[in-house]
């Protein structure tokens, strides 16, 4: 600040200065005259204009250290107040650019919904017909019997899972016996023929046993089927239809089998054809007119059969006499 007030006085000194010395000058010129010659005399104006100098000197050096010593805020012109005009907004100038389409957005192909699985309506579950030709039970028993062919003769396939001894009988309706179907001991499974012979109707079996045990009942029909000439095993009790030429001999084997072994042959008439104690073979002859084979056997068994050319009439006639199909 005082740097300042300084620059201003030495500054405001340097006018009057040169005020002083123009008039300096003046006076000069008054009183040395136009030739340079000798000085002039003074005179009263001259006295008069110098000291009016003089006074103004002193006048104006007092009044610049006045304005020097003031503060420099009572000195500072007047603000000036300067309105800047609103900048008007800036138009955007076409540009000969060209515009950048965007890349179409690829729209993915949509995914195949799966059908759906078609639950299965519930089905209801029927309770199962009982077969009334399919007994079963534990233990001695008498159960009635419904044949698949009233009075006609039928097959009975008979398993039993107990120990001890087995048995099966037959009887007609008027309480009377008619056969010792099985008669074993232990775990048995066979097949045996009911009702072959003329007047036979079984009504109820009596079982004797001391563990569980089943008795299916079908019709002759759906026999065991072999030809004649031929061979063919087994195990256990068995019937057996011959299909083909006579049936003339029987060649056996039944060395593996244990207990009674015993062949029946059914014609015309019903034939005991075997009847021994296993283990047994041996050659047999059996009437032309047979034509089922019952055998009765504990374990493996396999037999021969050979046939005849001749004797068709009487082996037709025996198929006639007897209810098999």
């Amino acid at each position: 600040m005082n740097s300042l007030r300084q620059l201003t006085k030495s500054g405001l000194l340097a006018i009057v200065a040169a005020i002083m010395f123009v008039g300096g000058c003046t006076c000069g010129i008054v009183l040395g005259g136009r030739d340079g010659g000798l000085p002039v005399p003074v005179t009263e104006e001259v006295e008069v204009t110098r000291r009016v100098t003089v006074q103004v000197q002193v006048t104006v050096e007092q009044e610049v250290t006045r304005l020097v010593d003031r503060p420099i805020t009572q000195i500072v012109e007047r603000p000036v107040t300067v309105t800047a005009s609103p900048t008007p907004p800036l138009t955007p100038t076409p540009s000969d650019t060209p515009t950048i389409t965007p890349t179409p957005t690829i729209t993915p192909t949509p995914s195949k919904t799966p059908t759906p699985t078609i639950t299965p309506t519930h089905t209801q579950t029927r309770t199962p017909t009982p077969n009334p030709f399919l007994l079963a039970g534990r233990g001695d028993s008498v159960v009635d019997v419904v044949l698949p062919e009233p009075g006609a003769a039928a097959l009975a396939k008979i398993s039993y899972s107990g120990g001890g001894n087995f048995a099966v009988w037959n009887y007609d309706a008027a309480g009377e016996r008619i056969d010792l179907l099985v008669n074993t001991i232990g775990i048995y499974t066979g097949t045996v023929p009911i009702d072959l012979l003329v007047g036979e109707e079984t009504a109820r079996f009596e079982i004797a046993a001391s563990g569980s045990w089943t008795i299916d009942l079908l019709p002759l029909s759906e026999v065991r089927r072999e030809s004649v000439p031929g061979s063919f095993v087994g195990y256990g009790d068995d019937v057996i239809l011959l299909e083909g030429q006579n049936p003339d001999l029987l060649t056996i084997d039944a060395t593996t089998a244990r207990g009674n072994f015993v062949i029946w042959a059914y014609g015309r008439s019903r034939d005991l054809v075997v009847n021994d104690i296993a283990p047994y073979s041996g050659v047999v002859v059996v009437p032309q007119d047979t034509q089922l084979l019952v055998i009765h056997a504990e374990r493996r068994w396999a037999v021969e059969v050979s046939g005849r050319q001749d004797g068709p009439l009487a082996f037709a006639q025996a198929v006639l006499e007897l209810v098999i199909l």
